[in-house]
Order: C-alpha cells, then sequence, then structure tokens
C-alpha cells in the first residue's frame, strides 16, 4: 500500500520516472496485478520510453492473453507512435480500441484514445464526441474537461458545456480547476 500511495503522489506532482520505479516494485510484489503494469505502461508513455512499453505490453499479455488492457496498450502505443511521425498504424490502434470497448465499454481511456486519433485525422465532430463520452465515463482530468467545453463552445454550444459541468457537480463535488472551467461558461452564457 506505502508504493501505491507514493506512486501515485509522485504521479501527481509529475514525476512519472519516480512512479514508474514505485508501480515496478508492486509489480515485483505482485506479478499478476495487471493495474501495476498499466500505470507502469502509463509512466513509459509520458516518458517517451518505447522499449518500456514494448516491455510492459508484453507482460500485461501474458497476464491478460489479449484482453482488453493489452489491446488498449498496443492501440496507445500506435497513437504515440502516430503523434511522432508515424501514422500508419492509426487504422489498426482504432480497430483494438473498438475491440477493447467491446470487452470494457464503462472505461473512459477508450474513447478518450478515440477522440486523439479523431483529432489526428482532423475530425472534430467524433473528437467532441468520444471526449463527451469519456467525460460521462467518469474521466474528470481538467484538460479533457476544458477540451470539451472549448469544443462545444466553438459549436455555440455553450449551454451543453455548462449542462455536462453542472451533471459532474451533481454527481460528486468537483475540483477547484472544474469549479473555475464552470463559472467561465456560465458567464459566457449570462454574455450571450
Amino acid at each position: 500500500r506505502l508504493f501505491r500511495a507514493l506512486a501515485s503522489a509522485y504521479w501527481l506532482i509529475d514525476r512519472p520516472a519516480l512512479a514508474a520505479g514505485l508501480w515496478e516494485r508492486v509489480a515485483a510484489l505482485r506479478p499478476t496485478e495487471l493495474t501495476a503494469r498499466l500505470l507502469q505502461f502509463d509512466a513509459a508513455l509520458k516518458l517517451n520510453d518505447d522499449d518500456g512499453m514494448r516491455r510492459l505490453l508484453a507482460d500485461i499479455r501474458r497476464i491478460e492473453g489479449g484482453g482488453p488492457l493489452e489491446k488498449y496498450g498496443a492501440a496507445t502505443r500506435l497513437i504515440w507512435l502516430a503523434s511522432r511521425g508515424d501514422r500508419s498504424g492509426l487504422a489498426e490502434a482504432r480497430g483494438l480500441l473498438t475491440a477493447a470497448a467491446g470487452r470494457r465499454p464503462g472505461w473512459s481511456r477508450i474513447p478518450l484514445a478515440l477522440a486523439r486519433i479523431d483529432e489526428m485525422e482532423g475530425n472534430a465532430e467524433l473528437t467532441l464526441e468520444h471526449l463527451k463520452q469519456a467525460v460521462e465515463l467518469g474521466d474528470r482530468q481538467i484538460d479533457v474537461v476544458r477540451r470539451v467545453a472549448q469544443l462545444l463552445d466553438e459549436k455555440g454550444r455553450a449551454k451543453e458545456a455548462d449542462d455536462i459541468l453542472r451533471r459532474l457537480e451533481a454527481q460528486a463535488p468537483i475540483s477547484n480547476d472544474l469549479q473555475r472551467l464552470a463559472a467561465e461558461v456560465a458567464l459566457r452564457l449570462d454574455v450571450d
């Protein structure tokens, strides 16, 4: 538990290398635990460590047997490669994410990854729909919610952004950042 808590704390203060080291210790103590591997993968992704991503995908495949986490990880790596110039795997990434969604339909990471593909392909409408889906499935990352509000506002749909923020607030207390965003959207509605 201590390693988990410390890894989470390091992740929150944007120290992915330190978080990865602690997740590795958790994984060593629990060799069949997928969560630790997935969080290590997230850190490798953030650190642009392709070898680490490949190694962790192999670990996940060994434990899970080609399930949704392995498909998500492989798709995320392909999206990462596309962000670095190799867009040849985007169609495969979309297929992997679609397959993963069939097994984990309530997982907000999948529509979030699909939104990244849509954005790379220049499809603003699908980007918005997938980002909205991620938020509806529970993603509360400020940059994701802000992007949804921004895209809705750009399309003249500030009321819809306000509705989403109000629903989030009704579900559970929201962070100070989300409260500020809700206030900004509400002010725009009052001005319009």
